[in-house]
């Protein structure tokens, strides 16, 4: 675990737990798709984000679950946390400590951040499909999610886990999250299992190494199975 999480738990600071949300009136398939593939393929161009305070923000289930994970995990280890939903967090916040993130395609400035990375997820609008993309291997769509599937009909589903030293604020920088709920859930799992974490490389005690994990959830009839790493990448 300290492999991970050494320089979020050795930190003075507090941690700031950054929540990605939407707007229940958004969540309309036949608008939202490409609304939503707009923000995720324009990610590595766009400015930096800037906070927009919506009227009824939610929270998803599988991110629920994974806040309460990563804030756990955090107050075993003492931690101060912040609590902030994704649309009211500034770069001057990124600035001041450690940050976790908890969402890639509904938390904006986790999206940026992994954007410009290997590991990164897109959307064809079209065709109705996610996926996480290889930079070194584009033409790859293997870790593919249709999008709008019911929570019970869901089959395999795929997540990004990442940390960083973040490029725009100096500090370390944890994103967790999935195409789909499973893979959502399944990447708070990876990360606070002690078991899971083992598979790491011991390069992560450096807390100026980078590394991306790739995970893979088998569904079967709304059950998912253990989290499986099916590629990582270190630097």
């Amino acid at each position: 675990m300290n492999r991970f999480w050494g320089p979020v738990f050795d930190s003075s600071t507090p941690v700031l737990v950054c929540v990605g949300t939407v707007e229940p009136s958004h969540l309309d398939l036949n608008g939202f798709t490409a609304q939503m593939a707009n923000n995720i393929n324009a990610a590595q161009d766009s400015l930096i984000p800037i906070p927009q305070f919506r009227d009824w923000p939610a929270v998803s289930w599988a991110d629920g679950v994974e806040m309460t994970r990563i804030t756990e995990i955090l107050s075993r280890h003492n931690k101060t946390i912040l609590l902030r939903s994704s649309d009211t967090v500034t770069l001057a916040d990124l600035r001041n400590g450690p940050v976790v993130m908890v969402g890639v395609l509904e938390n904006s400035w986790s999206l940026r951040l992994v954007s410009k990375l290997r590991f990164h997820p897109r959307m064809d609008s079209v065709n109705q499909k996610m996926w996480i993309e290889d930079s070194q291997h584009p033409e790859r769509k293997d870790w593919s999610y249709p999008w709008g599937v019911a929570y019970s009909e869901s089959n395999d589903d795929y997540a990004l886990v990442t940390r960083t030293r973040n490029p725009l604020s100096g500090q370390i920088s944890v994103q967790i999250g999935g195409l789909g709920l499973h893979a959502s859930q399944a990447a708070g799992e990876f990360i606070t299992n002690p078991i899971n974490m083992n598979s790491l490389s011991t390069t992560l005690r450096d807390p100026n190494r980078n590394v991306q994990i790739v995970l893979k959830v088998n569904v079967i009839k709304g059950e998912a199975g253990p989290p499986q790493v099916v590629a990582d990448y270190y630097w």
